[in-house]
């Protein structure tokens, strides 16, 4: 007969992996914040690299994904962006499509973002793409709003989230549809800047967020996952 481990003592191995996991989630989250204070009491301010060092796109304290339940959801480390409406029109000859996309700040600090310019992409099954600026446009980037942009280093950095605080942005493209009849399927992809705080004209750090299989046909939700 095999030799069983009693009750009791498989509890407390449990306990003590769990203790064990609660100590690393400490050890990084004190060794992240470390760094940051020392650098703002002796008035330094962070680099680039830095800044992309201390605040990495996940750490082992965070939950499995905060986008877990919605698939729509992209989780971009310090925020997360979700597809909240899908609009599919005509405009012309062209195809003239909207996505809402929600805003949620996942730190305890305030998160400035913007939309860099000519970063909007939409495509579908058939090969078609959607451009943010119809062709021949080449005057400033005007696609987005609810958010600013980054137009060629002139930065907009209206959109500020306080700590745990979402908002809510809109992302026009246009373009020329393959076929007659509507895909089933859309991929999106938008590049975020992600702001100094403390100086709007410093990117700290550009996020592209991407979105796949999704059509106008598509549940979506506003809620995120876990948002109070």
């Amino acid at each position: 007969m095999k030799n069983r481990t009693p009750a009791p003592l498989i509890d407390l191995l449990r306990m003590s992996t769990l203790m064990a996991a609660v100590a690393v989630c400490v050890s990084v989250a004190l060794a992240q914040e470390k760094p940051r204070n020392a650098a703002h009491d002796a008035g330094i301010e962070v680099s680039t690299a830095a800044s992309s060092a201390v605040e990495a796109n996940s750490s082992p304290c965070e939950p499995e994904s905060l986008c877990r339940k919605n698939a729509f959801c992209f989780n971009a480390g310090p925020f997360t962006a979700t597809i909240v409406q899908f609009t599919d029109g005509t405009a012309g000859n062209y195809r003239r499509i909207r996505l809402n996309l929600r805003f949620q700040n996942l730190t305890t600090r305030e998160l400035t973002l913007a939309y860099h310019a000519r970063r909007s992409v939409l495509t579908d099954e058939a090969g078609s793409t959607y451009f943010c600026c119809k062709a021949g446009d080449s005057g400033p980037d005007t696609s987005a709003s609810g958010i600013g942009t980054n137009q060629e280093g002139t930065i907009d950095a209206r959109f500020r989230l306080e700590a745990k605080q979402f908002d809510f942005a809109t992302f026009e493209v246009w373009g020329v549809r393959k076929g007659k009849d509507d895909p089933r399927s859309f991929h999106y992809d938008v590049a975020i800047d992600q702001l100094d705080p403390n100086n709007p004209k410093v990117v700290l750090r550009q996020r592209v967020l991407f979105f796949r299989g999704f059509n106008a046909k598509s549940k979506f939700t506003s809620e995120w996952d876990g948002a109070e």
